[in-house]
Order: structure tokens, then sequence, then C-alpha cells
């Protein structure tokens, strides 16, 4: 076994103090369809503008002023301007390292420390289809030692996806890291293609394999890719896991930033992508109820985000925050992740109840000093079940997600009577029951709000 170099060995010992990362449980898996598919799912129904470029971001007054660069039918370039109270900024580190965008005034020094001190490296792929697997199926991975040094990173790592194609044919990704990545995108298409051939011969033909032809081939180029410049983050030297935590810091209390590079427990993941969104999700919720903001609008024009009722009598979200807090200081039953708060009367099985799941335990994505409760009304028969569901908050989340109401993910966050009446019954201020039971269309169970404190 070969020993590390002394760099190395220097570079492991400056990082692994700061890889403080939750390992998440459950397996690996490949979705068929791809990724895209989450991405769609999590975008449906949002306002997108596309070929829309950001160019500059000015926060110095109340309200930010986002200032873009749009190509009309023509192919005429234009400009739009976007205000709105916040603005979440999800650019790659690659982007903010490259300063293509203007922040007005500059981002504060110590973001700007943060930004310079993290590294950002590069994974391409290169995608190749044959009529059929020539590989051990039974394998999802399987690897190269390159002849070089120079070459290490160059197509070291194979993914099999060919028991996702059906009929297609047979998908094998390769995958080209580091320096050699950036190398390998200044090669034209012919001589990548080449290399992939060669490399998969050098791995197969000493087997009396032969590797066939291609049908098809492609690959990324992400250093190149004026929108990415690179492809995740990493703990460079002179970088600590610190850099991450002022990467996520809001900026004048409503420039809030997300994104893998934002979050130290997941960095260069997509999943920590993910949940660094539900973090500023929940922050600049907590944020617009402590500041009474409005919606925001684009072009002059309002952007409806947001498609929920308004709660009867001014029972606001403020109001509600207040008494889900409070209602749950007295919860009737804790159990994992979950506690409850029961209708104080009313034992039928479609009785309201409240539910609050604490997803960083439920999860173990979040740093303890930081929790995300999601409030959810439901049943009180399907509360049961999840109180008696056998195994762990895992089982329950999936059963959870099973139950009317009970999708996380909803964005349709109605404002619902019966969780009013029940937490502020709870919290001793109780709002005219009647009025708040009169709408029967705001009677079905579902997310209610999340908050972080």
């Amino acid at each position: 076994m070969a020993t590390l170099s002394g760099f190395m060995r220097f570079h492991l010992m400056h990082t692994i103090p700061f890889w403080r990362l939750n390992q998440m449980s459950g397996d690996h898996c490949l979705l068929p369809g791809g990724n895209s598919r989450i991405v769609a799912a999590l975008c449906s129904g949002l306002p997108i503008f596309y070929n829309c470029t950001v160019d500059s971001i000015d926060y110095r007054a109340p309200g930010i002023v986002v200032t873009c660069m749009s190509a009309d039918e023509a192919g005429t370039m234009r400009c739009r301007r976007f205000t709105a109270d916040a603005v979440l900024v999800t650019l790659p580190l690659g982007v903010l390292k490259h300063n293509s965008i203007t922040f007005e005034p500059p981002l504060p020094s110590r973001k700007l420390a943060a930004i310079r001190n993290l590294g950002f490296g590069t994974l391409n792929k290169c995608v190749m289809l044959f009529r059929e697997p020539f590989w051990d199926t039974s394998l999802d991975t399987f690897g190269r030692l390159a002849s070089t040094r120079d070459a290490r990173g160059e197509l070291f790592l194979f993914y099999s996806y060919a028991h996702l194609c059906g009929t297609l044919g047979a998908v094998l990704i390769g995958l080209v890291a580091g320096e050699a990545a950036e190398a390998f995108e200044s090669v034209e298409q012919d001589e990548a293609q080449r290399r992939c051939v060669a490399a998969l011969q050098s791995i197969f033909g000493p087997r009396g394999v032969v590797v066939p032809p291609l049908l098809a081939f492609m690959r990324t180029a992400w250093a190149a890719d004026p929108y990415a410049r690179g492809s995740y983050s990493n703990v460079q030297v002179g970088a600590s896991g610190d850099d991450y935590d002022e990467m996520a810091a809001p900026v004048a209390g409503r420039l809030f930033f997300a994104g893998e590079a934002t979050c130290r427990t997941h960095p260069a993941t997509m999943h920590g992508a993910f949940m660094s969104g539900l973090r500023e999700a929940a922050r600049i919720a907590d944020w617009q109820v402590q500041a009474g903001t409005a919606t925001p609008a684009g072009d002059g024009a309002p952007v409806k985000l947001v498609n929920a009722s308004q709660p009867p009598n001014g029972y606001t979200l403020g109001v509600m925050h207040r008494h889900l807090l409070a209602a749950f200081t007295r919860a009737d039953w804790e159990f994992g992740a979950f506690a409850v708060v029961l209708h104080p009367t009313d034992v039928t099985p479609d009785a309201p109840a409240l539910v609050r799941v604490d997803l960083p335990r439920a999860l173990d994505f979040a740093p303890a000093r930081r929790t995300l409760p999601v409030f959810l009304h439901l049943r009180r028969a399907d509360v049961l079940a999840l109180r008696d569901c056998p195994g762990g908050d895992a089982e329950r989340l999936v059963l959870l997600s099973s139950m009317a109401g009970g999708d996380l993910s909803a964005r349709k966050q109605d404002f619902r009577a019966d969780a009013f009446a029940l937490a502020a019954l709870r919290a001793k201020e109780v709002p005219p029951l009647e009025a708040l039971y009169c709408d029967a269309g705001l009677k079905q169970p579902g997310v209610i709000s999340s908050i972080v404190h």
C-alpha cells in the first residue's frame, strides 16, 4: 500500500477537525429519470423567470433591488428590476468567487473572507450510452488507478446506470475530478470520447472483454460554466468549518444565503443544499413575522409567492406562532421528535390535533443549537397511529408522509380554523371560537407553519 505524501498528511490533519458531518441513515440510491425529478417537484407552482441573468443586488435601501439582464424573443437584451423586502442568494461559491454579481454596498469583510477561504473544486461527468452492458451489473460502481500522477483524477470512477435505462441501452458514467477535470474540459469532444473508451479498454481488455462502440456520448463542463464556475466547496488550507457558518450568515438583516457552501454539516452534497434551503425558509419566515414585511414584487407588478387564505378576525401569523409555542409547553404526548396537543373534550377519531415535529431531531441534519419545528394539524386517529408506529422517528416520518396533511413539502400553507382554535385554547388566549370554526373550508389537515428558534 502506498504511503501518504507529506502534503496529503498535512491536508488531512488540517481539514479533519472541521468535518463535523452527520452521517445520514439509509441506502445510497439512483433515481430513475435523474435528480431533476426532485427539482421539478420542488419548483412546481413557483414563479420562475428564465433567461434572466442577475447583474447586481442593491440592498442599501429598506427594499432590495435586483437588476437583471433579460433577452426578449428577438434576442435583444433589456434590463429588468425586481424589488423585494428580502432576497435569498443561492449562487454557487464559484460564481461568488468570480465576482459575477455586484453587491451594493459590498458584502461585509467577514463574508468576503469566507468566500476567499473556502475552496471550490470541479467534478465532471462523461456519460456513455452502449447498446448493452459489458461490465458486471451487480456492481453500482467500479474504479481505476491512473498510470501517471498527472492523470490521477481522470476517469477514476465509473457509475453504472444500466438497470435504470430499460430498453434504451446501458449508460455508464465516468468521473473526472480536480485539476484533471479542468484540463479535460479543454480537449475536443472526439478526444474526450476516445479517452473514455481507452480507459475502459485498460480495465476490461486484460480480462478479454471487448469494449463495444458508443451509441452516444456527452459530458459536463462545470468549471467553464459561467453560472457554476465549478462543482462544490471544500475546506482548503487556510479555511475552517467556521467559514461555512459565515457563508450562511444573513447580511443587513434581509440578505440571506443558502446552498451547499453554507451547510457546515453536509457541504458538497445535494441534501446539504436542500437542507440549507429549509433553514433559510424558516429564518425568512421568522424574520417576516417580526418585521411585518410586504409581499415582494417584480417590475412593479406583485408576484404572489404563497397561496394562502387570510385567518379570520385579524388573527395574524405572529399571533399564531405565539400560540403554537405556548401550546407545546404543555404537550399531551411526546414521543421521539414528535409532540402532540389534543383537543380537550373531543375524543372522536376526526377530532383536531396539533403535532410538532422537530426536524433536526427526526432527520439529524442540523447542529444541536438550532431546531426547525414544523407544526401540523392532523386527525386524532392519525396521531394515535403515529404514536403507536413500530420503530422510531424515521418510520414515523414515512407514515406521516402518507397521511392527509402530513406532507412536509407541501407548499400551500392554508390557515386552518381548527388549528387556530386549538392553539389559542391551549395558549389561554382564546379568540371567538365561533368565528374560528365558521369557515368549513379551513378545517382540512395539513402543515401550519415552521419557524426557527
